[in-house]
């Protein structure tokens, strides 16, 4: 204790001469001291963020006049289960066929929304509610896999965008098209964020169709579908943006023939809340 009382007794006597000796230098050496700190620690906190934040100020690409080989737009509607309910059109369009990835022909999709949405997602830091931008899809022409997609994301706190690849691999017992009643499958997703505060992770799912005669309305006309629920069974995100663990995405593929995209696509999985997204007017056939 005596020990203690001492040392307390120096830090006070280090603590009152050197505050002694700054009121002894007056407020312009004080201040000559001071402002470099205040200034160093200024630059620190905000203008390096901030510098940041607007370096990576990317813009969605317009696609909106790209000529398409084929088409198929949506109504798509949202709501987070806390508020939000933000609603947009969306349209796929086949720009490319034929291309090469990860030794797959593929047919190469690009999306334009109006106006771009907000999704709310969990984060480490709590919820956020960025824009989502534009994708690309590089799916197979002839069994319609899901190969590789990038996603921009826009309005993002402390990074502005984040850009997203996404490559699908390690796919068992795929079945092909035409889907069929009791096909099921397995594939993996791996995400590379380009950004410093997301590390890479990867997602399992196990795919079901769990019918072939799934009915979706759209207008005034009804579609005989094949319903494939995708369930997240695994994942190394520990953090997951959406539902988790068991969340699902379910698309409902027009079984009369092969498309670009499914007729509708139900999402309890990406995001907080659901979104839907319905195809708008007559089913277009793909080219290919």
């Amino acid at each position: 204790m005596a020990a203690l009382n001492l040392y307390s007794l120096r830090w006070r006597c280090t603590l009152s001469r050197t505050l002694s000796r700054l009121r002894k230098l007056g407020w312009k050496k004080w201040l000559l001291i001071v402002a470099p700190i205040v200034i160093i620690i200024l630059v620190i906190v905000v203008v390096v963020p901030a510098a940041y934040y607007y370096s990576r100020n990317r813009k969605p690409v317009d696609y909106s006049e790209t000529l398409a080989q084929a088409t198929a737009t949506y109504s798509v509607t949202y709501q987070s289960g806390d508020g939000l309910t933000d609603d947009t059109t969306l349209t796929w369009k086949v720009i490319d066929n034929g291309l090469k990835e990860a030794s797959q022909t593929c047919f190469y999709e690009v999306t334009v929304y109006d106006p771009y949405p907000s999704r709310r997602v969990n984060t480490l830091v709590g919820s956020i509610t960025p824009k989502l931008g534009t994708e690309e899809v590089w799916r197979n022409q002839a069994d319609l896999r899901m190969v590789k997609k990038i996603a921009l994301e826009t309005d993002v706190p402390i990074v502005n965008t984040v850009k997203i690849t996404m490559t699908y691999s390690k796919y068992t017992n795929y079945p092909g098209w035409p889907y069929h009643l009791g096909d099921n499958w397995t594939y993996e997703v791996h995400y590379e964020p380009d950004s410093s505060l997301q590390g890479y992770w990867t997602d399992t799912f196990q795919a079901h169709v769990v019918s072939d005669n799934a009915s979706v309305q759209v207008g005034d006309k009804q579609y005989e579908c094949f319903e494939v629920v995708h369930t997240l069974v695994n994942s190394t995100n520990s953090y997951p943006s959406g539902s988790g663990i068991g969340g699902t995405i379910t698309e409902y593929w027009y079984s009369g023939g092969k498309m670009i995209c499914p007729i509708k696509r139900v999402d309890s999985l990406s995001f907080k809340g659901t979104e839907i997204q319905t195809i708008i007017g007559d089913v277009p056939l793909a080219l290919f």
